[in-house]
C-alpha cells in the first residue's frame, strides 16, 4: 500500500509545526477498532481510505456506520457516539483539522432523529486481547496509521531534547529576533512520576552566566541534535525569521529525542567518558553544587533546595498564589509558608507602628 501523504500544514496549527496527538492508550484502543472497520470497508467500497474519509461527506460516514452495524457482530465501544467520536480523531491525524460543523451537525442529527443508528448497548469488553473483530480475523500484516503512544514512564527522569521546543522568535518591540524555548518538566517535586508536567517559557538573556538558551545550544551541538546538519555555533545566532512568518523552529533529529540533556559521566583508564544515554544521578549533581559552592568560597554548602527556596521566594513577590503552586508543583499555600517562605520581615516596622520617617530605602 502507498505511504500516507503528507498534506500541507494548516495556518491554525501550532506555529513550529503539527505535531501528531500523543493520545492516551485508551483512547488508541478505540480509534484501532474504528480504523480497521473503516480501511475494511474501503477496500469493499474500492475507494482510497485516506482520500474517502477527507471528503467529509456525513453521508459517506452514515452509510459506513450502516455497514459496520450490519455486519460486525461484536461491538467493542460503547456507543454510536463514541464510534463516531474516534472516526473523528482518525480524521484528524489526516487533516490535521477537526471535522467541519455541517458534519458534525448531519451525524448529530441522525443519532437523536434515529434514522440512523442510535445508541449501543454496552458489551463486555473485558478480554481486549480477542483477535475477533467482527466475522473476520485480524490480519497480522495490518499496518496502522496511528501514533505511538509514548508513556512518560518510559522516558528518563530528565529533561530530554524531546521536552525541549526550540525556536527563533520575532519581537515586535525591539523588531529583533530573540531564540527562545519551551521546556516540559515531566517530573516536577511532590508530583507521581509520569504526570502532566509544566511548560516554561524560556529566552536568550545577554548575560551568557545566566542564558538557558545558551547551555541548551552547547549540548545540542555536542550531542549533534539538530536535525539541520548545515547549523554550526556561528551561523545559529545569525538566523532570523523569515518573513511572514512569526518564528522560526530549530527541530530535532528523531533519534535523539528521548536522550538527557544532562548525562552521567563515567570513569574510564583514560579520564572521565559522557554516557550516550543515561541521565546524570542526583547525588553526582549534589555533590558538584556543593564543590562550586566551596569554590566560591560560600559559609555554608550549597544545593538544590537553595535554588528552589530562592525561585521560591522570588515568584512569591511577583506571582499569583496560583502560579506560584503550579510552577514549584505544590497544591496549596501550606508548604511553602512552613518551608520555603523566607523568616526575614524586609518590611520598616518602626514607620508603620510608631510612625517614624520611613526608612524602607534601607
Amino acid at each position: 500500500m502507498a505511504p500516507t501523504p503528507v498534506h500541507p500544514a494548516q495556518t491554525d496549527e501550532h506555529y513550529l509545526g503539527w505535531l501528531p496527538p500523543n493520545f492516551k492508550p485508551k483512547t488508541l484502543e478505540g480509534i484501532a477498532v474504528v480504523e480497521r472497520y473503516w480501511r475494511k470497508y474501503c477496500i469493499q467500497s474500492n475507494e482510497d481510505y485516506v482520500d474517502f474519509l477527507l471528503l467529509e461527506d456525513p453521508t459517506i460516514y452514515m452509510n459506513f456506520f450502516d455497514w459496520m452495524f450490519k455486519t460486525s457482530r461484536k461491538k467493542l465501544l460503547q456507543s454510536y457516539d463514541e464510534y463516531w467520536r474516534r472516526l473523528c480523531q482518525y480524521f484528524e491525524l489526516f487533516a490535521r483539522r477537526r471535522v467541519g460543523e455541517n458534519a458534525r451537525q448531519q451525524i448529530r442529527r441522525s443519532a437523536i432523529t434515529g434514522t440512523r443508528p442510535g445508541v449501543l448497548l454496552p458489551q463486555d469488553t473485558s478480554s481486549p486481547g480477542n483477535p475477533v473483530l467482527g466475522k473476520h480475523k485480524r490480519d497480522d500484516t495490518f499496518q496502522s496509521d496511528l501514533p505511538k503512544h509514548i508513556s512518560l514512564k518510559d522516558l528518563p527522569d530528565s529533561v530530554c531534547y524531546r521536552d525541549i521546543e526550540l525556536f527563533y522568535l520575532k519581537d515586535l518591540q525591539s523588531k529583533r529576533d530573540v531564540l527562545c524555548a519551551i521546556i516540559e518538566f515531566r517530573n516536577l517535586k511532590g508530583r507521581p512520576e509520569g504526570a502532566d508536567g509544566t511548560k516554561f517559557f524560556m529566552h536568550g538573556d545577554y548575560q551568557l552566566a545566566y542564558c538557558p538558551i545558551a547551555q541548551i545550544i552547547a549540548f545540542a551541538f555536542r550531542d549533534g541534535a539538530f536535525a539541520n546538519a548545515d547549523l554550526t555555533p556561528e551561523l545559529i545566532w545569525r538566523l532570523r525569521v523569515p518573513r511572514g512568518s512569526s518564528s522560526l523552529p530549530l527541530r530535532w533529529k528523531p533519534e535523539v529525542l528521548n536522550v538527557p540533556l544532562l548525562r552521567r559521566l563515567e570513569r574510564t583508564p583514560y579520564g572521565y567518558r559522557l554516557d550516550g544515554s543515561l541521565p546524570m544521578t542526583y547525588d553526582s549533581s549534589r555533590q558538584a553544587l556543593k564543590e562550586l559552592g566551596r569554590d566560591a568560597r560560600f559559609e555554608d554548602d550549597i544545593g538544590h533546595y537553595n535554588y528552589r527556596r530562592w525561585t521560591a521566594n522570588e515568584v512569591n513577590k511577583n506571582f499569583t498564589s496560583q502560579e506560584r503552586q503550579r510552577v514549584l508543583g505544590q497544591s496549596g499555600d501550606a508548604v511553602f509558608e512552613k518551608h520555603y517562605q523566607s523568616q526575614f520581615i524586609a518590611r520598616d516596622l518602626q514607620h508603620v507602628v510608631l510612625l517614624r520617617p520611613s526608612q524602607e530605602g534601607l
